[in-house]
């Protein structure tokens, strides 16, 4: 069966398919992130029909995101779907490999999707980042009863570019110790805020002297806050916003949750104030979370040099030269390290081999998981090297809560 691709006079087609895959409910988040978004184009989804009928789908949307020190583009695969008269007849495995060959031809080394339970390992998929187990923070009432703050908070000016702006720059530093946290632009912040300013939802922003100094994207439910975003430059603007809580809260029986990463100031803030940790980052097999495939090894290692170096310049290796070969099902490359400085290499003369299965090795890129974890799935030459291995691919657990990630968009 021919893959075909997505144009937008396939549009009423495309929605019919996945409300047969995913329901009525799909259709909003088709429009948002397929057929109205200035960031993403339509080509880049692909089809098999039968009959004139689209029978199977998927996509890739590519974006950014913060890999340790650096930055690195990843290809998302997205809307992944087949007819249920169709399945198991291999069809997401022939669009998967086309994508995956294309991400190469790209220069995309490295692909992320929300898995289901035992199905994309298959692709060489692995959980490896818990975005879908985003931390999860209570508040009561009376923790914030007595919180006061000399700056103001109002609704945002969804047309403010100015605020907006200033908005993205504050994500952008609270962002940037969270790996695999992604990579904003104005533009795109704005689009998303614009998309998800409606119903239920509000954002509010924090000022001070008309400079914004945080800001909180909320969902108001039937006996329930949900703070889905917050970040803030100071305790100060942390106060101004569960002021604002308070208040929504206010002679209403509400439960305030908050989604947001552990290291934020704003979780720091209401910590102190006794708000309970009530979820964590830990993935379980058979559940919904974030998945990388390495596309090219030799690339998404090279983005880690910075981070390979910093590690070793903190450890008894900060001196170390030895050149190891990391050995895959999907390549192999070298680990140079030299004098605290490390190489990345295709081919060339090395010291000691490393095999390691790709799903093995995404879960230690992301930091998800340390060796420990893999006692009897990787062999070493000896304890030093080893011992060297651990420095380079610590524990990181990554704290990620990202909008893009949400279920609105």
């Amino acid at each position: 069966m021919e893959i075909k691709f997505a144009k937008k006079q396939d549009r009423n087609r495309i929605t019919d398919f996945y409300k047969i895959v995913f329901g009525d409910e799909i259709e909003s988040s088709l429009n948002n992130r397929i057929f109205n978004s200035p960031f993403n184009n339509i080509n880049d989804f692909s089809y098999i029909e039968e009959g004139g009928k689209i029978i199977s789908m998927m996509g890739i949307i590519e974006h950014v995101q913060r890999f340790g020190e650096r930055e690195i583009k990843v290809g998302e695969i997205n809307f992944v779907g087949t007819h249920p008269y169709y399945r198991k007849k291999g069809l997401i495995k022939k669009l998967m490999n086309y994508w995956i060959e294309e991400m190469k031809k790209r220069n995309i080394p490295l692909s992320f999707l929300f898995g289901i339970a035992d199905f994309y390992q298959q692709f060489g998929f692995e959980y490896a980042c818990p975005v879908h187990f985003y931390n999860y923070i209570t508040l009561e009432k009376i923790m914030l009863k007595n919180i006061k703050s000399e700056y103001k908070i109002e609704l945002l000016d969804i047309k403010d570019e100015r605020a907006i702006s200033e908005i993205n720059n504050i994500y952008a530093e609270e962002s940037v110790d969270n790996f695999c946290s992604k990579i904003r632009g104005c533009g795109y912040f704005s689009y998303r805020i614009k998309m998800t300013s409606k119903n239920d939802f509000k954002w509010y922003v924090v000022k001070n002297n008309n400079a914004i100094k945080g800001y909180m994207w909320l969902q108001l439910k039937k006996n329930k806050i949900v703070v889905r975003e917050a970040n803030v430059l100071d305790e100060k603007a942390a106060a101004s916003l569960c002021e604002k809580l308070n208040e929504l809260a206010e002679n209403k029986n509400f439960k305030i949750g908050v989604k947001a990463p552990l290291n934020s100031k704003f979780s720091r803030y209401v910590y102190k104030k006794g708000a309970r940790f009530a979820c964590n980052n830990e993935i379980y097999y058979g559940s919904w979370a974030g998945m990388y495939k390495i596309v090219n090894l030799k690339s998404v290692l090279e983005i880690l040099i910075p981070s390979f170096e910093k590690r070793l310049s903190n450890s008894r290796f900060y001196d170390y030269t030895k050149a190891y070969k990391i050995s895959t099902d999907i390549g192999d490359a070298i680990i140079k390290l030299e004098h605290g400085k490390v190489n990345i290499l295709n081919v060339g003369q090395s010291d000691s081999t490393i095999i390691i299965s790709s799903n093995v090795l995404t879960q230690l890129l992301t930091g998800y998981k340390d060796l420990s974890y893999f006692e009897d799935k990787i062999s070493f030459n000896s304890d030093e090297d080893k011992a060297v291995f651990k420095v380079l691919f610590p524990l990181e657990f990554p704290y990620i809560y990202d909008l893009e990630y949400s279920d609105e968009l």
